[in-house]
């Protein structure tokens, strides 16, 4: 061996002598190698006995079992929670996890359980799992019933099915807050669904259009849709109003413009942004702004439409288009021409808006005079009149003034009367058991009546000769004088035949208010016809024959002797002979087809 102190040894030439290629082993590094491999082989075989080990009793474990709750139980074995050994019952609510599958009697393939939905309160109970069945609970019936009200309204309303479901959502909420509870469940859905609408820009639908097809007031609709904006806020910035400009189309597509549909909608919705700039929509229901531009803007382009017909579409009153329509002829806009307003730009100026000059003392003058003018003058006209009374009241005669029956000693007769204040005709007396005796009454009340009508036109004889000719020719000059100072002052009325029509339907009236049978008189005549009438239906009895009623238990033919429908039952040959050709008439056919039978039968 070499070393740093040996110098190797040189061969026979002065070379180092050369180490040989394959050396002699070292039997002790040999040894030593040889035990460091059999204990790491020692130690990974035992490692891999060890993790066996544990996973052949992890495998042959047994599952962990319920145990019995009786601690005395000799020998536990509890089967579907129940011991069978001691019979204490170990649990009562077996879940299981995992989804199983079986078959039908049909051979189709069923899943094991039910699906609990997350807006769900409880198990389906109808139809198989995970097949969309609707169950018996009140809520989905709610629901369900709600959207197809709604689809109905969507459909009448030209509403997108979008919305249906937005709205179907809105009622879901609603249903979760208790918020059907004491209302209807049309009104609850057509709110939703308007909620609906109202959340998507551009809303094309009214709440009255919605109110029609509940037959609800809008105004209680109204109130139901704010408190369902209390319970369940739409939007985050709240409510999106309804501008005029998104239902003009919509109208005008009922008023039938055809071709010019188009134009007349453009103009509207320049009409509106005019009225916006002059502080007119602000504040005001949309459709009376859509009323009053479509109204301008139709004859603007030379269409017909009325006030009342526009009424009919936009759901407002007459006075409403009319006060619109007065608010916009006082800007400085309403004195431009047609042409003027639609191609120029707007004006830079703004006018007030209404509730700022209707409080001015300039507007409330202009109105003053406006309501003196439709007044009718009646002043001059009354002091006229009063003159011509007293000139009348001056012309009568005095005599026929204190003329007449002195009524002061008359004594007053009071009459009962209804709550309507008619006066209610006296109670009738009993009828006489003797007719002769009410004959002879009812003799000496016609004379006394006779006698009277005779002293009556007696004394009117005595005054037509005592006043009359003084009165006609006092009248007759009154009536020269009054007609000489009013010819040139008043000209006289032409009387034709509407205005006899005219007096003669009032003569009518007040014939049927003379006549009234409510007045005493009338009452009285009544009673007493009545009364007669009475008298001779019981006269009439009295005189009749009484027949003698059978008492034999068999119905014989004298007994239809003379009842009139017996008699007349049977008709008479010609009669009989007439029927009978009408009969053969309407049933030839009938006949003939008959007789082909029987003439086939013989022969067959």
């Amino acid at each position: 061996m070499s070393s740093f102190l040996t110098p190797p040894k040189s061969g026979p030439t002065g070379r180092p002598a050369a180490k040989p290629r394959f050396g002699k082993p070292n039997p002790v590094r040999a040894m030593r190698e040889r035990e460091e491999r059999r204990a790491a082989n020692a130690a990974a075989h035992s490692n891999s006995l060890r993790v066996a080990a544990v996973n052949r009793n992890a495998s042959l474990a047994k599952p962990n079992r319920p145990q019995c709750p009786n601690k005395a139980c000799p020998k536990p074995n509890v089967v579907d929670g129940t011991c069978q050994t001691c019979g204490r019952i170990s649990d009562d609510s077996n879940i299981v996890a995992e989804v199983t599958f079986g078959e039908s009697s049909s051979g189709a393939a069923v899943v094991h359980g039910s699906y609990i939905g997350a807006d769900q309160a409880g198990v389906r109970s109808m139809g198989p799992a995970f097949r969309r069945v609707g169950g018996s609970e009140d809520r989905e019936k709610s629901i369900r019933e709600a959207k197809g009200l709604m689809q109905g309204y969507a459909q009448q309303l030209n509403v997108s099915d979008s919305l249906v479901t937005a709205g179907t959502q809105v009622f879901k909420l609603a249903s979760s807050a208790n918020f059907i509870q004491g209302r209807t469940l049309a009104s609850v859905a057509a709110v939703c669904l308007y909620a609906a609408c109202r959340a998507e820009p551009p809303c094309k639908v009214m709440l009255i259009d919605l109110a029609d097809l509940v037959q609800l007031n809008v105004f209680k609709l109204g109130r139901i849709f704010k408190k369902l904006n209390e319970v369940v806020p739409i939007g985050n910035d709240g409510l999106i109003p309804v501008y005029p400009e998104d239902l003009i189309w919509r109208f005008a597509t009922k008023m039938e413009f055809h071709q010019d549909t188009a134009k007349v909608a453009e103009d509207a919705v320049r009409l509106v942004k005019r009225m916006s700039r002059d502080w007119m929509v602000m504040g005001r229901r949309p459709s009376g702004i859509c009323g009053a531009c479509l109204l301008m803007a139709a004859r603007m382009h030379n269409f017909r439409r009325t006030v009342r017909e526009v009424v009919y579409i936009v759901k407002v009153t007459n006075h409403t288009i009319q006060n619109r329509l007065q608010e916009f002829k006082v800007t400085e806009s309403s004195r431009m021409s047609v042409e003027d307003f639609l191609k120029q730009d707007f004006l830079e100026s703004s006018h007030d808006p209404p509730s700022f000059y209707r409080q001015s003392a300039e507007y409330k003058k202009q109105l003053a005079a406006k309501n003196k003018k439709r007044k009718r003058p009646t002043d001059a006209d009354d002091d006229e009149d009063e003159e011509e009374d007293d000139n009348l009241a001056d012309k009568i005669d005095p005599r026929l003034i204190e003329g007449g029956a002195d009524l002061s000693k008359a004594p007053v007769v009071e009459y009962r009367r209804d709550d309507d204040g008619f006066i209610i005709p006296p109670i009738p007396s009993k009828i006489a058991k003797d007719p002769s005796l009410v004959n002879r009454l009812n003799e000496n009340a016609e004379d006394e009546e006779a006698e009277g009508e005779d002293t009556n036109v007696q004394t009117l004889d005595g005054l037509v000769q005592e006043f009359g000719d003084v009165m006609d020719e006092e009248l007759a000059e009154n009536g020269t004088q009054e007609t000489s100072q009013r010819k040139g002052s008043k000209p006289q009325l032409p009387i034709n035949e509407e205005w006899e029509q005219d007096e003669q339907e009032l003569e009518g009236v007040i014939e049927e208010i003379f006549n009234d049978p409510l007045t005493y008189e009338h009452a009285m005549a009544y009673t007493t016809a009545e009364q007669r009438a009475r008298i001779h239906t019981v006269w009439a009895l009295q005189q009749r024959p009484q027949k003698e009623v059978s008492m034999s238990a068999d119905v014989t033919e004298d007994e239809f002797a003379d009842d009139p429908e017996v008699n007349n039952c049977l008709l008479s040959p010609e009669e009989a002979q007439i029927k009978e050709m009408i009969w053969v008439n309407q049933n030839k056919e009938w006949l003939r087809k008959h007789q082909e039978k029987v003439f086939r039968k013989k022969n067959g």
